[in-house]
């Protein structure tokens, strides 16, 4: 969705309704994303997505929206600061009890590769487009940074450094294999 000439396809996706805001809010966003029901296991729908480049832009997410996304928040906020004009996050006072503070450690990580935000005490503002300028990030043993952090360096033209960046294996082993 965010880099020239670079199509994802990801299958054996769990689409279990309930975890995908993420996806919702990438639609809004105008994001070309698909999903491809393919079957059933344990009584969950699981299938395929498939994504290509797309030019996003700022949408708003409000408290009722956040419990079905909330583990994408950092993610969002990455995708955010490439979309056209400001992002706002309302309703993830949550994130601040998560492995780390993700509300504050997001923010001032983001900032350090030039993203422009402002911080809320239940969410956040992303200013974008921005071009992601290259540094030195800490997960704060978080895997859901760690991740994000990946996705970041793949999108920079600049070097991006993680310190911590093995955290990520708790929640995908081979995250690092896929990403690169």
């Amino acid at each position: 969705i965010l880099k020239e000439g670079k199509n994802v396809f990801i299958e054996n996706v769990n689409l279990n309704p309930t975890r995908l805001g993420f996806y919702h809010i990438l639609q809004r966003m105008g994001a070309k994303i698909s999903l491809d029901v393919k079957g059933q296991s344990w009584g969950e729908s699981f299938g395929t997505i498939t994504t290509e480049y797309s030019r996003l832009r700022a949408t708003d997410v409000l408290p009722k929206e956040v419990p079905l996304c909330l583990d994408e928040l950092p993610l969002l906020a990455l995708v955010a600061s490439q979309a056209e004009g400001v992002t706002r996050v309302y309703g993830a006072r949550e994130l601040r009890f998560k492995e780390s503070d993700r509300l504050s450690c997001t923010l001032r990580e983001l900032g350090k590769l030039g993203v422009k935000s402002c911080e809320y005490a239940d969410g956040f503002a992303i200013e974008g487009p921005c071009k992601l300028k290259g540094g030195y990030l800490q997960s704060y043993g978080d895997h859901r940074l760690s991740m994000t952090w990946g996705v970041a360096s793949a999108l920079s033209d600049c070097l991006i450094d993680i310190e911590g960046k093995d955290c990520c294996e708790v929640s995908f082993p081979r995250f690092w294999e896929w990403i690169i």
